[in-house]
Parts: structure tokens; sequence; C-alpha cells
């Protein structure tokens, strides 16, 4: 499953074809009639005329509503969560803040293997079929991907396992308050020495 938007990724700094690449992840998933793929762009009331700006017309059904209040955005979160597979994008300019969750959530996700960008989380430290199941960074081998988990399901079980042990061990390890806190020292040392304070 994946569920985004493209509010994120219209900027300057982005190139037009990660637009492109994610509204052909969704037409692949209308295509596959929700066999193996369901893709969808997720879009707040005023989004809409944002999504025809840029990249024109498109049919209602690539669309859902994003979720409002609580009870809605439990129950969205409760869906995506029901899927054996999580599809996670980088933005051009940020790393994925869904990750973190992602790789949490016992669900395998399948994402690109280069990462542009490291912070705190060391996504740099992941490694493809240990943490996650690589993917083409314009999403175009998610269905070759898809069918390997499910051809490979006790690899697929271990990476999902890895993968939660891995945020697991960042986030809630005994000694991840101490490490975490070295790490924020040693954050503001770099800040201090780039700006000579």
């Amino acid at each position: 499953i994946w569920r985004g938007g493209i509010g994120s990724v219209l900027s300057e700094k982005t190139s037009k074809s990660e637009v492109s690449n994610r509204q052909q992840l969704v037409s692949r998933s209308l295509d596959s009639a929700g066999h193996y793929l369901d893709a969808r762009f997720v879009l707040s009331d005023n989004e809409l005329e944002l999504y025809q700006k840029h990249i024109g017309q498109m049919a209602p059904e690539m669309f859902i509503a994003e979720p409002k209040g609580e009870a809605e955005e439990s129950d969205h979160l409760r869906n995506m969560l029901s899927f054996k597979y999580l599809i996670a994008t980088e933005d051009d300019y940020r790393i994925n803040s869904d990750l973190k969750w992602m790789l949490l959530s016992q669900s395998v996700t399948l994402m690109p293997r280069d990462f542009r960008f490291s912070s705190w989380f060391m996504e740099d430290m992941l490694e493809p079929y240990v943490h996650f199941v690589p993917i083409e960074a314009d999403y175009s081998d998610v269905g070759r991907q898809i069918m390997w988990c499910e051809n490979h399901k006790s690899e697929v079980k271990r990476i999902s396992e890895r993968a939660t042990l891995y945020v697991h061990d960042l986030l809630f390890h005994q000694n991840s308050q101490k490490e975490n806190t070295e790490v924020q020292l040693q954050m503001m040392e770099r800040y201090g020495d780039q700006l000579g304070v």
C-alpha cells in the first residue's frame, strides 16, 4: 500500500520525475485492480486545484480524502497497518518521516535503496533485504518485488523482524536515551564548529 501526496514534491528543487513516478505508481495500482498494489494520492479539501494545476486532470479514483479528526486518522492508520507491504518514498529535499513507523509496523517496507539523506535515525545503516525490500527509485518494479516477497515468505518475515528490531533498539533499548543524548551533543558541537561558536 502507498498513500501519499505530491504537495511535498511540488517545489523548484524537485524534478517533475518524482511527481510522474508517483502518478505511474497509482496508475499501475488501478490497472492491477488492487490484486497486488493499492496506491492512492491523499487529498485535503483544498489540494485538488493544486494537483490539477501542476499535473493536469486526473481520474477521481486516483485519490482518497485525507482523514479528518482523531477517529478517521486512527481508522486510516489501522487500515494501513493491516497491509503486509508498505511503500516508502523519499522526497528530493526531505527525509520520509513515515519511515520510522513503517519499519516498526511489522509490515515489510519497500523503498528505494539509495538514501539522499541520513538523520539521527541513521537511514544509511539500513540494508536491503535485511531491513527493507529495495525497489527502483521510479517504483517501476514494485509489482515484481511484491511477487518476490510472496515467494520468499520466511525471508520476508525475517526482514520485518529485523526492521522492527532496528527501530526498537534505536528508540527503546535501555541505552538508547544515553546514546541519543550523545548524538545530540555531537550534533551541537558540529553546528558550533560550523558557525564558529
